[in-house]
């Protein structure tokens, strides 16, 4: 059986550069998209640590102790009240007169307050 030819497609079509047109259309997003979680996991990195631990029972006094270090090291300048919303606090001060997030006051001498 010889072989036959094939009908080679014409690339200037109105098909095809409709085609391409339609999958062009969405790059912009998936360019922001890979960008996007890209920086999400480099900044997820770049706040972790790691340890290479040998005993796991040693692994919890050995995070707590880190922890206790940094908080210790800490002070007014990197507090952070994740509680503190100023949309929640105009609002509630505006209904009842005070907010309770004020009242909250930060103790550098004592670790857990």
């Amino acid at each position: 059986m010889p072989m036959q030819d094939v009908k080679k497609t014409d690339m200037k079509s109105e098909t095809n550069v409709k085609r391409v047109r339609r999958r062009n259309r969405w790059l912009p997003l998936y360019i922001a998209v890979v960008l996007v979680l890209t920086a999400g996991v480099g900044v997820a990195l770049s706040t972790t640590v790691f340890f290479n631990v040998e005993n796991r029972a040693d692994t919890y006094a050995f995070a707590k102790t880190l922890f206790n270090a940094i908080v210790d090291a800490s002070g007014p300048e990197v507090a952070v009240g994740s509680y503190w919303d100023p949309v929640t606090r105009t609002r509630e001060i505006a209904a009842t007169g005070s907010y309770w997030g004020d009242a909250e006051k930060l103790s550098y001498d004592q670790r857990n307050s």
